[in-house]
């Protein structure tokens, strides 16, 4: 009888022992696979930069994640801190994402420290307009617009990076430089006089968006005068960026 008991509690002890081993075997494959998912995630997200693998850009990404305001514009979607944004958001709305903002001037609502303005087509200040455009000042403009009350907005430029689809931006940076550290294809861009536009088709949004950044000395010309005509694109464009902008197609 007893030696019938004891195998009965030996039996029990190995059958507790393999199910304690297939709990264990369970979670160490789910543990697994979430860091396997996590890093599929990251690879994605690397994946998807625009921005060149180079010390330089590393550099720059290295700053960029120390800041304490870090905006991103990834074509369709807009993050501040992490946090998402939009176009067409009330200014009350981005109050919760950016808090208050420090100057209203015009239509024009700015948040100093993260170097951000949007704009609302209104001139009366009310938190519940709905936002229009987006402003990032760099480089714009000269000393001539400090003593116009119409432009102050524009004195407060960007003091660090931004990105753009993972491609760093700053006052420090030329038109030649932002198209060696990126990927991006020249030929994507429109090309005006002042501007380099792109535009993103966004189906959540069902709307397109367009980004401009501002600067000069982006044609090569032929001939003098009235001849003048523009021959092609500047491939080596030493102007720096001015600012950027976003709207709406049909803004």
């Amino acid at each position: 009888m007893i030696n019938r008991l004891i195998r009965l509690l030996l039996v029990a002890g190995i059958l507790a022992l393999v199910a304690c081993g297939d709990n264990t075997l369970a979670a160490l494959t789910e543990t697994h696979s979430d860091q396997a998912n996590s890093t599929e995630d990251a690879a994605a997200t690397k994946s998807s930069s625009k921005a060149k693998d180079t010390p330089e850009v590393r550099n720059m990404l290295a700053a960029f994640a120390k800041q304490a305001h870090r905006i991103e514009f990834n074509g369709c979607e807009m993050l501040y801190n992490g946090k998402p944004f939009e176009l067409g958001m009330t200014i009350k709305e981005l109050v919760d994402i950016f808090g208050p903002y420090d100057l209203f001037n015009r239509g024009f609502y700015v948040w100093k420290a993260a170097g951000i303005v949007f704009v609302v087509e209104s001139n009366d200040e009310n938190v519940n307009h709905i936002t229009n455009y987006i402003y990032v000042y760099f480089n714009a403009f000269g000393n001539d617009y400090r003593n116009d009350k119409k432009l102050k907005h524009m004195l407060y430029r960007k003091k660090d990076y931004l990105l753009w689809e993972g491609v760093p931006i700053d006052k420090n940076m030329k038109v030649k430089d932002f198209f060696a550290y990126s990927k991006f294809d020249i030929d994507s861009f429109s090309v005006s006089d002042s501007a380099y536009e792109l535009t993103y088709h966004c189906d959540t949004l069902r709307r397109s968006k367009v980004y401009r950044i501002r600067t000069e000395g982006n044609w090569i010309y032929k001939g003098t005068g009235h001849l003048q005509l523009k021959s092609h694109v500047n491939p080596d464009n030493e102007s720096y960026i001015e600012l950027m902008f976003v709207d709406f197609v049909g803004n």
